[in-house]
């Protein structure tokens, strides 16, 4: 049941992201949002007219934006505590630290829009903190479980670990300004990976609980 459980906290993590996403920004108002020059962290700003980094803001809907960061986060936390039991012992405490602290930027994330004031004098904004953390440990997350194997879904492995490694590598080039690429599209090469990760291993292990069971596997799962 608890397998079960994990799996679908991972595929709703997912889901549930997209949807946010799709649905605040199909309400975003003038000038048309764009996905390769707006970032994701401006549909969860409120208000119209607001400018930010050279950006014109207008998001109606931006707290379903906020919601979606902020339950993605909860049920990342949930699916990892629920399936770390099938890595290797010693990896365990990693797996769910990195989780954890993926977890805590993505809720960060979603209670400290980007235009919020600095968490400590001196400190980057809180949601920048929320972010890095989300987009480093979200990838680091999905390299560790590829690399050393959740036992319900081995599939993952190097597709995991190469999502990861996408995710780390645009982060970098993010963080240099992008090389001339849109902002906006570089950032998402850094975000989806974990969302195309959370879908996978929801998706693995909901299959192969529920081929087990069709199989007469065990019921405790």
């Amino acid at each position: 049941m608890t397998t079960r459980v994990g799996g679908l906290a991972f595929l709703l993590a997912g889901l549930l992201y997209l949807l946010a996403e799709t649905l605040s920004s199909a309400a975003w108002r003038t000038p048309p949002y764009d996905y390769a020059i707006n970032f994701i962290s401006d549909l969860g700003v409120p208000g119209c007219g607001v400018e930010h980094a050279g950006r014109e803001l207008c998001s109606p809907l931006f707290w379903v934006m906020n919601a979606g960061f902020v339950v993605d986060g909860v049920l990342f936390v949930l699916a990892s505590v629920l399936l770390a039991r099938f890595l290797p012992t010693g990896w365990r405490v990693v797996f769910l630290s990195v989780a954890i602290l993926h977890g805590v930027g993505n809720v960060l994330v979603g209670l400290f829009d980007e235009t919020t004031g600095a968490l400590v004098a001196g400190l980057p904004r809180t949601h920048v903190i929320g972010a890095t953390l989300a987009i480093v440990f979200g990838n680091v997350a999905a390299i560790v479980a590829g690399s050393r194997g959740i036992r319900a879904g081995r599939r993952l492995g190097w597709v995991a670990v190469a999502l990861g490694a996408v995710g780390m590598a645009s982060l970098a080039l993010l963080a240099v300004g992008g090389l001339g690429l849109p902002e906006g599209f570089v950032e998402r090469a850094a975000v989806y990976p974990i969302t195309a990760f959370e879908l996978l291993a929801g998706a693995i292990v909901l299959f192969r609980t529920g081929a087990g069971r069709l199989r007469g596997g065990s019921r405790s799962d």
